[in-house]
């Protein structure tokens, strides 16, 4: 075997870390993988971190993956906020221990997902190993419906499978995220045509893997995130036809299918979240409790929070708050609070420009689908504390590629075409 010749090095080194991070990618949402305490795809991501930045170490002469100042800044003030409350924290080292992951999610995992993805063509192939990820998560939900135990520290309760996660609301999260990139990759084919029959399977596996999740918040945050991808893309007539067709079967065919095999209805769910219908247990009432009691202790003293750790995130009533700013508020004080709102504006900034990108007939409406993406966790979000949860961030990582690869493509036409007029 040929030794690799030093100015080719650090391209050779590119290309592992890129195979690393698309390993992540397809493992993202399979969180009952673990080494250790560690989800396997964390090692690859970490792999992927080290081998960007050796990439980088070895060519000074090129030019590093730029961070925006507002993502730095929040993620800076939010870990801030997170530090101060770790002092006086439960378990101060764990507590310190998310702090560093948030650190490390925030900056370090954002940033190696811009540094080596460097086209459009990677991020296209990211997504579709994401997407991936989530149709294997949706075949282990329906074997776990089935009565087949898939590993064992995933399960069903109630009727609700948590297919490759460890929890069936995260399993609904991660499936909510990426519901309409899956959505957005069968709409973009003819339906009838040859070239549809994958691209259906992964719709039909993510949206059955959703409903089997059981997650109210999901199926909103899918459903917010769908209707802003089509309302604000500027596509055909035709397109929002086809678009709302496929939505329709979501909501009827697969709840149909889901029901057959065992598994609980939305309108069942409904029941067992409000008790509307009679059932005796129901969380809404138990979330509201836990919100009343976070806020009795923001009130007595909102500017430093409870901590991180596992026992200060719980509230008098022993749950963990279920709802982003009132939890992220109540963890790490009006510091922490005050990143979140910066990193909210970031966000925002970044997902209008993704869906206010134009469509082309025929091709995949990448930017608009990974914001709807990002929309769709953040909604999700307001009914789960998932805000550390590397899956969820996953749209906001491949936006962020997909925005700064179309400037870099921008770029490189303009200079091939100033050349051309000189």
């Amino acid at each position: 075997m040929r030794p690799i010749e030093a100015g080719r090095a650090p391209e050779a080194i590119r290309t592992i870390g890129l195979t690393m991070l698309m390993i992540g990618f397809l493992t993202v949402t399979h969180t009952a993988f673990r080494v250790g305490a560690l989800p396997v795809s964390d090692l690859f991501f970490f792999a992927a971190s080290a081998l960007a930045a050796m990439s980088y170490a070895m060519t000074p002469s090129q030019p590093m993956a730029p961070l925006p100042t507002l993502q730095v800044l929040g993620f800076l003030t939010l870990a801030c906020g997170g530090t101060v409350a770790s002092i006086t924290a439960v378990d101060p080292p764990e507590s310190f221990g998310v702090v560093i992951r948030i650190l490390f999610l925030g900056i370090v995992w954002l940033w190696t997902a811009t540094a080596l993805l460097r086209s459009r063509a990677d991020v296209e192939r990211a997504v579709k190993f994401w997407i991936l990820s989530g149709v294997i998560g949706g075949m282990a939900a329906i074997a776990q419906i089935l009565g087949y135990q898939v590993l064992s520290n995933t399960y069903v309760w109630w009727g609700r499978a948590s297919g490759l996660t460890e929890h069936v609301s995260d399993f609904g999260g991660a499936m909510g995220a990426v519901f309409v990139p899956t959505l957005a990759m069968l709409v973009s084919r003819r339906l009838v045509s040859p070239d549809a029959l994958i691209p259906a399977i992964g719709f039909l596996f993510v949206s059955v893997g959703l409903i089997l999740s059981g997650s109210l918040g999901a199926m909103l945050g899918a459903a917010a995130g769908a209707t802003a991808w089509l309302v604000l893309r500027r596509g055909s007539m035709r397109i929002v036809l086809r678009t709302l067709s496929l939505l329709i079967f979501a909501l009827f065919g697969v709840v149909a299918l889901a029901s057959a095999i065992g598994a609980r209805t939305p309108l069942q769910r409904v029941d067992a979240v409000s008790g509307a219908f009679g059932a005796k247990y129901n969380t809404v009432s138990i979330r509201v409790e836990t919100n009343r009691e976070a806020w009795k202790v923001i009130s007595e003293n909102p500017i430093t929070g409870q901590g991180l750790d596992k026992i200060s995130q719980k509230t008098r009533t022993g749950a963990e708050v279920h709802n982003t700013f009132l939890a992220v508020w109540y963890e790490t004080g009006l510091i922490g609070l005050t990143g979140l709102v910066v990193l909210l504006v970031w966000v925002g900034m970044a997902a209008w420009r993704g869906l206010r990108e134009p469509s082309v007939e025929g091709e995949v409406s990448y930017g608009s689908a990974l914001a709807a993406g990002a929309l769709a966790y953040g909604t999700f979000g307001m009914t789960h504390p998932a805000l550390y949860q590397r899956y969820g961030w996953v749209a906001i990582a491949l936006l962020m590629a997909w925005i700064r690869t179309g400037e870099s493509d921008h770029v490189i036409s303009s200079s091939v075409a100033l050349k051309r007029v000189r």
